[in-house]
């Protein structure tokens, strides 16, 4: 997630600058983040169809002349792209299965089908019907909310979930064009790529899917709204300046106001860059400390749990265990408990009494991990395994 924005904005600015192999190279590194980005991939290449149309040789295609057609380097590029994209997302389909099954991964868009090949071909084959689906409050959601968080929802909440989901999906969409000043809604051609990775998070019967502020499931879209935006600026300027000419307005006067213009934009472009920097530059997040004897006590547990391991474990120390593939927060993860083969805390930690996501509060009644980790020894599922200097690790009692 954090890289994937950068790979993908820097394959927008190579397109820009006409440097095609090094966008393609960036988008080989995006689809090896996350599996998702093949359709941003895929998309993108439809973009470039449209954006460099007047270069592309189309008639040479209808005549099916493909060896002249493919000469052109754009042609060529958004083929590729295109290509590229679906090609990794069947891969992935059969490399990573739980994308065409029915798990739980593809289960907040099984009501479109079932697993994400089914869903991509809903949307394919009906997007007008998909797309009402997605807004509408129905049974078949209900259901599957149930299964989801029937163990943490009553029933009447999820009834309510059901009910305000179209709202909160509108909600959504507004909190993703608001902070650029819907901009990106004056270059509709910029966003195409996009629209995927947005239908996606909006089809979503996952909250946490299309709650824009707090979650990184938007950040894949920063790419693309930040290049549509900058696009739609364009494009405001310039129709700016041909309405002021119709009008005949003396022409020193439209020049004055076109040049201001400008200006005005980049300076406001420059005062939030300085400000959200200067915001993080400062920040105490950002403060790095020495390392302690408590930290070396962690580093030690850390690395003594083999990778294979299914661990859970708290916000702050949830990067140790990046090794990990199995690698949960517990405490607000729909996952039993009793799934966990270990479970490591660290008590020193204000984040050892915190509950994690105060957005899911309101939905769920969400265990702090101190919380969790007396349940979990009072059910005599668990036993300690190791406790030092605060570093409490747990371990399931038939666990071999």
């Amino acid at each position: 997630d954090c890289f994937f924005p950068l790979l993908l904005l820097s394959s927008l600015l190579f397109i820009e600058r006409g440097r095609l192999l090094k966008s393609a190279f960036c988008m080989v590194l995006a689809l090896m983040c996350k599996e998702i980005a093949a359709f941003a991939v895929a998309a993108i290449g439809v973009y470039v169809a449209w954006a460099y149309r007047k270069e592309i040789p189309w008639r040479l295609l209808v005549k099916i002349n493909f060896k002249n057609a493919f000469s052109n380097r754009y042609l060529l590029f958004a083929a590729f792209t295109v290509v590229l994209g679906l090609g990794w997302f069947t891969f992935s389909s059969h490399l990573f299965p739980s994308l065409i099954s029915s798990d739980r991964h593809a289960f907040s868009w099984s009501y479109l089908g079932v697993g994400m090949s089914e869903v991509v071909k809903s949307f394919l084959t009906n997007p007008v019907g998909s797309l009402q689906a997605a807004f509408t409050p129905t049974p078949v959601k209900l259901f599957l909310l149930k299964l989801l968080y029937g163990k943490y929802l009553t029933d009447q909440m999820l009834l309510v979930l059901v009910l305000i989901e179209p709202h909160m999906k509108l909600v959504y969409l507004f909190q993703l064009f608001f902070p650029f000043a819907f901009l990106p809604l004056m270059s509709p051609a910029a966003l195409l790529p996009a629209i995927p990775l947005m239908l996606l998070n909006a089809a979503s019967i996952t909250p946490t899917h299309y709650v824009a502020i707090g979650y990184q499931y938007p950040s894949l879209l920063v790419p693309f709204m930040f290049s549509a935006s900058v696009y739609g600026a364009k494009n405001i300027i310039s129709l700016t300046r041909t309405a002021a000419s119709k009008v005949n307005f003396p022409p020193h006067l439209v020049d004055i106001a076109y040049a201001k213009g400008r200006a005005f934009f980049c300076l406001t472009l420059i005062m939030l860059g300085c400000s959200f920097s200067s915001f993080y530059a400062l920040s105490p997040v950002w403060l790095v400390e020495g390392a302690t004897p408590h930290d070396h006590v962690l580093h030690a547990v850390v690395s003594s749990i083999p990778p294979y391991f299914s661990v859970s474990t708290q916000n702050d120390l949830f990067p140790h265990f990046t090794p990990n593939l199995n690698l949960y927060l517990g405490h607000y993860t729909f996952i039993p408990a009793e799934s966990y083969d270990i479970i490591v805390v660290d008590t020193h930690s204000p984040w050892y009494y915190l509950s994690g996501s105060s957005g899911l509060r309101l939905l769920y009644d969400l265990l702090a991990p101190s919380e969790l980790v007396a349940e979990l020894l009072a059910s005599g599922n668990y036993t300690v395994l190791f406790e030092f200097d605060g570093i409490l690790v747990l371990v399931r009692t038939n666990f071999t």
